[in-house]
């Protein structure tokens, strides 16, 4: 479906010299990810794309040229953000009919913009019914929730301003399942945590037993 994985985020422009670091940090914009982002999802991935390049400048940089390994960080993010959004533009890209039958949505658009044969009047009535009696069931469905919802003859007089192959592309290409996208979001954070210490107590020789406590070790008893 056009989708493609990008193996890496950075990349070294040439060897480091005495005049030249050779390693650059930048973002080239949305455009660059080659991904079919869900609508609004690419502000919230190059915010993250950002702000993962900004921590890992933070955290390495030292007036010193930078080298591949300052950035792992940052490819390790971006490599979690871009998997996620991948597996939402798979979902996004693709419907299942009522038979099970899994399709490109480009390629039920493409269909439904082909001419029909015979009387264009039909199809685009047929279309328009469709679409009134979908939305009037999003209208009910909503009603106890946002007052104020359209009527049907307003509902009705927007859609006949569109032009019948938008109408007839609106409703074969059906519902977005906004639920199939929803999900954890690709934490960056992850890679960015403090190295807190870790320590681990010094393992007992199971032959030996624990050692014996001492006066010192006893707990005081409660004078009161």
């Amino acid at each position: 479906l056009d989708m493609v994985q990008r193996p890496r985020f950075t990349a070294q422009l040439s060897r480091p010299t005495a005049t030249g670091p050779g390693t650059y940090g930048l973002l080239l914009g949305d455009a660059a990810n080659a991904i079919h982002f869900w609508p609004g999802r690419g502000l919230n991935s190059g915010l993250a794309s950002a702000t993962s390049l900004a921590r890992s400048l933070s955290r390495t940089w030292q007036g010193k040229p930078l080298r591949d390994a300052d950035f792992i960080r940052h490819e390790a993010a971006m490599s979690m953000l871009q998997y996620r959004h991948k597996s939402r533009a798979w979902n996004a890209m693709v419907t299942t009919d009522e038979q099970g039958v899994t399709r490109a949505i480009k390629d039920i658009i493409a269909r439904s913009m082909e001419p029909e044969p015979g009387d264009g009047s039909e199809p685009e009535h047929a279309s328009l019914d469709a679409l009134l009696e979908r939305m009037t069931a999003i209208r009910e469905r909503l009603a106890t929730r946002l007052p104020g919802m359209p009527t049907d003859e307003e509902l009705r007089n927007h859609l006949l301003t569109l032009d019948p192959a938008t109408l007839r592309t609106l409703q074969e290409s059906g519902a977005w399942d906004t639920l199939i996208v929803g999900g954890e979001e690709a934490d960056i954070d992850l890679f960015y945590q403090s190295d807190s210490p870790v320590y681990v107590p010094r393992p007992t020789d199971p032959r030996i037993g624990p050692p014996a406590r001492t006066p010192q070790d006893s707990v005081p008893s409660n004078p009161l």
